[in-house]
């Protein structure tokens, strides 16, 4: 499949020590402008730390991007786990120049382990330099956990005025009981919404 771009949204990857094979485990996509975004959360009761603090953002119609790990679902790991994703999401905000709660925290793997908060954190520099037009099926793979093969899908659309992009990674499509609760997927477009 060729390489998924989206006009205005940058990708990137790297190994940030999570995973112990060294392939990328740390993600992020990032609009280079403020955009209209939207979240759809499994409708678990239980669910991991990076969920509970999403459902709880002041607003998740302002988002400037993802920012997700494999590895580590930072799940049933208590206030601990929640106190982790706030200091990733103030971190990498802060470290990449975007106004506090601008990054959705998400998290897939192992559950019932504490999340390396400090690797990751130190990896944010990298993950930041890795960014680029291309980047998104770099953090399409980074995502994966137990996938045979990176899910990723790009069309362009004619409209009215001209055309449009439409792209998007995901995990998990396989296994995605109960209640999507294994499944992360992101959707990117230019198109004015």
């Amino acid at each position: 499949m060729k390489e998924i771009a989206v006009p205005g949204f940058r990708g990137g990857a790297v190994w940030c020590g999570i995973r112990k094979k060294r392939k990328a485990d740390l993600a992020i996509v990032l609009s280079d402008r403020p955009c209209t975004s939207d979240v759809l959360f499994t409708r678990n009761r239980v669910v991991a730390a990076p969920i509970e603090w999403g459902r709880g953002l002041r607003s998740r119609s302002a988002l400037r991007g993802v920012i997700a790990n494999s590895g580590n679902a930072n799940a049933c790991t208590g206030r601990e786990g929640l106190a982790a994703v706030r200091k990733i999401s103030a971190e990498a905000c802060r470290k990449l120049g975007l106004p506090d709660e601008s990054l959705l925290v998400s998290s897939t793997g192992v559950i019932g382990v504490p999340i390396p908060t400090g690797k990751i954190l130190a990896a944010i520099p990298r993950l930041r330099a890795s960014l680029s037009g291309e980047g998104l099926q770099r953090a399409g793979k980074a995502i994966l956990t137990t996938d045979a093969y990176p899910k990723r899908a790009m069309r362009k659309v004619r409209v009215r005025r001209g055309a449009v992009t439409l792209g998007g990674i995901a995990k998990g499509a396989g296994m995605i009981a109960p209640s999507m609760g294994t499944m992360l997927a992101y959707v990117f477009t230019d198109a004015a919404v």
